[in-house]
């Protein structure tokens, strides 16, 4: 049951990312976009990590690592298509 929410969880998330104007992607979440952005130096990725990681330590960072992980995996499950 734990699986099911937490897969609800992380498909809003995406969700509304993907929805922000003029800058969503599917497949990212939130937490992934707020990670870059603070790599890049926006203060509002600067800003929702340093909350973010207060909850959770090193959030945003696992989440852009597991969201190129599900990526990776997509990717491959899609190339063994014959």
């Amino acid at each position: 049951m734990r699986a099911y929410i937490l897969r609800w969880w992380l498909a809003l998330d995406q969700f509304i990312q993907a929805a922000w104007p003029n800058r969503g992607l599917t497949g990212i979440t939130i937490s992934a976009r707020a990670e870059t952005a603070r790599y890049h130096g926006h203060l509002w990725g600067c800003y929702l990590c340093k909350l973010l990681d207060w909850i959770e330590r090193d959030h945003c960072h696992n989440a852009r690592k597991n969201d190129m992980k599900r990526a990776r995996a997509a990717y491959e499950s899609l190339r063994d298509w014959r």
